[in-house]
């Protein structure tokens, strides 16, 4: 009896030493594969994948906003009083650029006006007898007539006995055929329409005008602005509120700017015109050639990315490292310049 007790307190006593042994084998290689994950776990790179812009370098011209061009309706030689007039000459509103031969024209108005005065003194005389109280307004109405100025405007009628005086004299018509004489010798003149300057001038001393052909161009002071052409794609790069600089073809500075609204679609319909107010209005920028740059979105990444002003950069299963500017950290990344359009960097280098 004590026999068979020994033999199941012995036989207990292994299978219990055999259990601890299969969980201490077991666990020693659960650890062992843990450590050999973690190896390669850290040896596995982080991989970053970075999309950067190119700088856009885009060209423009100065041109003005509003521009007028000259057609006068008559017809004649230049007046040999006429101002000189040449591209890039300034002027004023309201200044007289374009006066046409016109004396046969002035001739007329003289002698119709001296009609219509006559006319008047008749018209005096017959209301004096059939409507004198309104005899001193046309005595003070005559008095105003002057041959070389244009007619006042009739006074107003006080009756109907008045009225009747001047349509049996045909003072009415007269008077309205004097005003269409009068107004015709005006398109022997033009008159600046704002303050400006001439950006093309078809004319010279003595030229014969020809009614409806374009003589001259004016560009308005203060209109003036960049257009250029921008791909439909690239359109949401600029941004209203940036000042951008706009320089010549050899780098100098001629002004700044900024954008301010579209234009239409060019026929491809992949291009779209801009249009860019800029803050200096100087004459002789106007029709300059410019080139100005639209910046590209800052590129972020992780700051542990860079080493010494070096990221790793893996291409296919090469490895190789990129010297970067370091722009500015927020937290834990960093903006840089000089990685390629499109790159993935590791994280872990």
């Amino acid at each position: 009896m004590k026999s068979y007790k020994f033999l199941n307190i012995l036989f207990s006593l292994i299978i219990i030493g055999l259990i601890t042994i299969i969980f201490f084998i077991s666990n020693n290689k659960k650890q062992k594969a843990n450590e050999q994950l973690s190896i390669e776990n850290t040896d596995k790179p982080q991989l970053f994948e970075v999309y950067s812009q190119k700088k856009l370098l885009l060209n423009g011209v100065i041109s003005a906003k509003t521009v007028e061009n000259v057609q006068m309706k008559v017809s004649g030689k230049l007046d040999k009083t006429n101002a000189s007039l040449y591209v890039g000459r300034e002027f004023k509103k309201n200044e007289v650029l374009i006066k046409v031969e016109r004396l046969e024209a002035l001739y007329e108005i003289l002698t119709v006006r001296s009609e219509f005065m006559e006319l008047i003194q008749k018209l005096i005389l017959s209301i004096r007898d059939k409507a004198p109280d309104a005899t001193n307004k046309w005595i003070d109405y005559e008095s105003q007539i002057e041959r070389t100025l244009p007619l006042p405007t009739l006074p107003e009628m006080n009756s109907k006995k008045e009225e009747e005086l001047l349509n049996r004299l045909n003072v009415f018509s007269k008077y309205y055929k004097t005003k269409e004489i009068e107004r015709k010798a005006e398109d022997y003149v033009y008159l600046a329409p704002f303050d400006g300057l001439i950006i093309e001038c078809k004319i010279h001393p003595q030229s014969t005008i020809q009614p409806g052909k374009t003589i001259l161009k004016l560009a308005k002071k203060n209109s003036y602005q960049i257009v250029s052409h921008i791909p439909i794609s690239e359109l949401n790069r600029i941004n209203r509120n940036d000042t951008i600089d706009f320089t010549s073809n050899n780098g100098e500075l001629l002004t700044q700017g900024r954008f301010f609204e579209t234009g239409t679609l060019l026929s491809d319909s992949s291009t779209i015109e801009v249009y860019f107010s800029i803050f200096s209005q100087e004459s002789s920028l106007l029709k300059n050639s410019v080139q100005f740059k639209i910046a590209n979105d800052p590129v972020k990444i992780p700051s542990k990315a860079i080493r010494n002003n070096e990221v790793e950069v893996i291409s296919g299963d090469k490895t190789f490292k990129i010297m970067v500017k370091e722009i500015e950290i927020i937290g834990d990344s960093s903006i840089v310049e000089g990685l390629p359009q499109h790159s993935i960097i590791n994280v872990n280098p």
